[in-house]
């Protein structure tokens, strides 16, 4: 995901409030970045709950008048590292704006569920509750979500997902340590590797695929279901999933569907993936352990 991708799906987010947009901003508007700050404003619906959170840099001494657009407005002190959005209570992007063009610094995190999005909630909530909380407060706040919870995060910069990725090329049994979500999650790191753009879908959901995959092919967009299986070793994946996952391609208008799962498959299961095969596909546990390995620095 490079800058201008960020920006959209930052742009977007706003664009799709519908209840609250909370922006915490690592710097006040007379940063060098003002421009794009100014435009999170307009952006959002002032009809919203608005809250911004604003660092304020040293010598910048006249605080920005938000309650004139709309936003409750608060200031903390120091340079901050990170911009935090909020949309809607359940949405976030975590992103550092001065580093998206710099590939070795771990730059966006991402996170759409509910669940992940109440630790950065209530992050956003301690900070909002206390103006003086020093910078080094804020700073650790928020590396905790990419040190020590890793299942939070949708999307994280390649740096992050390097080591896991090496661990499960070293020794492929430990990918059984993630739950299923996560299993899901690394899932779509792969195929973002792969070029795609990725989402996961809910975690209640009745639709046959966790993940939708799109791409740019030289001759049109391509839209890929991809239905992840965190399944112990000796747990086959059966026929009923491969023909479920078959219909909801054809339901959907897919171009291909996925099964990736970290066991195996029946018999009946790769027969009819190979009757279909330009429309299903599947990746068992040794052709996941070879796709791992191919994103691997070993």
């Amino acid at each position: 995901m490079n800058q201008e991708d960020v920006i959209n799906r930052w742009a977007k987010m706003l664009a799709g409030a519908s209840e609250s947009v909370d922006f915490l901003s690592r710097y006040s508007l007379h940063d060098k970045t003002h421009d794009f700050r100014e435009s999170t404003f307009a952006l959002a619906d002032s009809r919203l709950t608005l809250r911004c959170l604003m660092g304020l840099p040293q010598n910048v001494k006249v605080p920005i008048e938000l309650p004139a657009i709309g936003w409750e407005g608060k200031y903390l002190g120091g340079n901050l590292r990170n911009d935090i959005i909020i949309v809607d209570r359940c949405e976030v992007l975590l992103v550092r704006l001065d580093a998206l063009d710099d590939p070795n610094e771990p730059h966006y995190l991402y996170s759409q569920f509910d669940s992940n999005a109440s630790f950065f909630l209530d992050c956003f909530e301690r900070l909002w509750n206390q103006e003086n909380l020093d910078k080094a407060k804020y700073n650790y706040l928020f590396e905790e979500i990419a040190n020590q919870k890793p299942s939070l995060v949708l999307l994280m910069s390649k740096s992050l997902w390097d080591p896991l990725i090496n661990r499960f090329a070293k020794n492929f049994e430990q990918i059984h340590e993630l739950n299923p979500r996560e299993f899901e999650e690394f899932v779509a790191e792969l195929l973002l590797r792969e070029g795609m753009d990725v989402q996961l879908t809910g975690k209640t959901r009745d639709g046959g695929h966790d993940i939708i995959a799109t791409a740019e092919t030289p001759i049109g967009k391509a839209l890929y279901l991809v239905e992840c299986k965190k399944f112990s070793e000796h747990r086959k994946v059966g026929v009923e999933l491969i023909r479920s996952l078959h219909s909801v391609v054809e339901t959907k208008g897919a171009t291909q569907g996925l099964l990736v799962t970290t066991s195996s498959l029946s018999r009946d299961a790769w027969h009819l993936c190979s009757e279909h095969k330009y429309r299903i596909s599947a990746k068992d546990s040794k052709s996941l352990d070879a796709w791992i390995r191919e994103h691997s620095d070993s």
